[in-house]
């Protein structure tokens, strides 16, 4: 594989993998967020672009960008760190200096971009977190800011940007031998196949992930491979094997990794799929008490009100309900399996109007977004409510299968508790590569 690599990084041509698609309308970071911080964000995107097509270099010229009135700039600027979020100032500072004598390097604007990008996006500015996140792939075409780009666009579901952004990674990253982001950019782009409905497409990018992740030694990387698997076996009716995933994926995952709680979500959502809700309870009611980002709270409050719904739990019902409305207008990327959540529960508490609502809020949301496995689900549980088909609870498991059970969900309350606890300790020997977050 290391020759290969050489050979390829011999040969390849740097410009055509390493050069970004053109920009966006740079107006419209101002559009979503009308302050000057938002004014002085978008100039900064601006400057971003033209240092990154004037100069190769790792240098930026600061001439570029002398100001013609350099006070007024000044007074933009400080009203503008003012506005700024206290978890957007630094970076700002940082590509801030763009135009300063001793401007940051290249690798120093990308990784404030980064930072930038991933704050716009939990702030829900989905406009102003592509625009930062390109911008940085632009001033600095390494793998990982291709990546980030493309994870950005992704959940922005930007499709064509974000395959462009996943394909530059992976070669790259292939190029210079950065195996951990090779690896993620293949999970990226694997699930970024699978929501487009093109499965064999995605199996591709899963199988060369889970091969260089077990060749580099990376346990944690290999989970996060058996991870994407469980929606992979469960979108082609493969149960058996799906469960075999989940639980590869959970007893390797790190317990302090960023992704545990999803994997455990996953699991819970393998066991409802077979209405085992007594037994899916408990993970859901610990799980939904972790510090989740927003994207991954919308889809655990909303399995939470189908589990909920199932048992005939009406108040754990209305506050997931209220959870879910709440988040879903800002964080889109699971808002159709969220509504198919409240759906299901809704049929089961015996509210078919409600249920149809939420089915048809979710189709409206699924359709927008090309979400062809929640879409599938939505379809089903809207001919289940037609048809009047009861949501039975399976017998409880006996014997020797409700004790291997029991023991894997106490081993995952355990961990599920630990990672609230410890999860902001961030520590490079629990998370890896944490700071790329999500794939």
């Amino acid at each position: 594989m290391v020759k290969r690599a050489a050979r390829v990084s011999r040969a390849a041509r740097p410009w055509r993998i390493d050069r970004a698609p053109l920009p966006r309308p740079w107006i419209d970071v101002l559009n979503e967020i009308p302050s000057v911080f938002g004014l002085e964000l978008a100039t900064l995107v601006r400057q971003l672009w033209l240092a990154a097509e004037v100069d190769g270099t790792d240098v930026i010229r600061p001439k570029l960008f002398a100001p013609t009135t350099a006070v007024h700039v000044g007074e933009r600027r400080t009203e503008a760190l003012h506005e700024a979020p206290r978890g957007a100032r630094a970076p700002l500072r940082v590509l801030m200096r763009l135009t300063g004598r001793r401007p940051p390097t290249r690798a120093e604007l990308a990784a404030a971009c980064e930072t930038l990008a991933d704050w716009a996006q939990e702030a829900g500015h989905t406009e102003t977190a592509i625009q930062i996140a390109e911008a940085g792939a632009a001033i600095s075409p390494g793998p990982r800011s291709s990546f980030i780009a493309a994870r950005t666009n992704r959940y922005a579901d930007e499709t064509w940007r974000s395959e462009i952004f996943y394909a530059r990674a992976i070669r790259v990253a292939y190029r210079l031998q950065d195996w951990d982001t090779y690896v993620r950019a293949h999970l990226g782009y694997a699930r970024l196949e699978s929501d487009r409905g093109r499965v064999r497409a995605a199996a591709g990018h899963f199988v060369s992930a889970a091969r260089v992740a077990l060749d580099q030694g990376h346990a944690w990387l290999a989970a996060q491979v058996y991870h994407d698997l469980i929606s992979h076996y469960y979108e082609l009716g493969e149960t058996k094997r799906a469960f075999d995933a989940a639980i590869r994926a959970l007893t390797i995952y790190p317990r302090h990794h960023e992704r545990y709680p999803l994997a455990v979500h996953d699991f819970a959502v393998l066991l409802l799929l077979q209405r085992r809700y007594a037994e899916a309870w408990p993970l859901l009611k610990i799980l939904i008490r972790a510090p989740l980002r927003p994207h991954d709270e919308v889809i655990a409050w909303g399995t939470y009100a189908r589990a909920a719904g199932s048992l005939g739990h009406h108040e754990e019902y209305a506050e997931a309900e209220a959870r879910v409305l709440r988040l879903t207008p800002h964080y889109p990327t699971f808002a159709a399996a969220a509504y198919l959540g409240l759906s299901i529960g809704a049929h089961a508490l015996g509210d078919d109007e409600l249920a149809r609502h939420y089915v048809e809020r979710g189709i409206t949301i699924a359709e927008r977004r090309r979400d062809r496995q929640a879409l599938r689900e939505l379809r089903e549980i809207e001919k289940e409510i037609e048809e009047g088909v009861e949501l039975v609870p399976a017998p409880p498991l006996r014997g020797e299968p409700a004790d291997r059970l029991a023991e894997l969900a106490g081993l995952l309350n355990e961990h599920v508790r630990a990672w609230r606890a410890e999860t902001w300790t961030r520590k490079e020997n629990q998370y890896g590569l944490a700071t790329l977050g999500p794939v």
